[in-house]
């Protein structure tokens, strides 16, 4: 006899969150504001992820970033149109 698969019901936030952790990351990092809030609050319940809110998005982006330099897999969380604000800090990094 096969058991059956039950469906997770979830909000796409969590979803994100969820796959986040089961690809590994171990540190996140953002600010406050949908949709990183959700996201943020979900992934703070797994176990061996440290998440923290930033004071803005530049720091959040740079403490995953300084994580992933580290050798930790790292999640920033932010708003999209402040994404493109931020390339400078990209730029940074992509030529690390």
């Amino acid at each position: 006899m096969t058991k059956e698969k039950q469906p997770l019901w979830m909000s796409g936030n969590e979803a994100l969150a969820l796959g986040a952790y089961e690809a590994g990351v171990q540190v996140a990092s953002g600010y406050p504001g949908t949709p990183s809030t959700e996201i943020m609050e979900n992934l703070s319940c797994y176990e061996g992820v440290y998440t923290e809110w930033a004071p803005n998005e530049k720091v959040g982006l740079e403490v995953a970033i300084g994580a992933s330099f580290a050798g930790a897999r790292s999640l920033a969380t932010m708003l999209r149109p402040i994404l493109f604000l931020l390339r400078h800090i990209q730029g940074f990094a992509a030529d690390w």
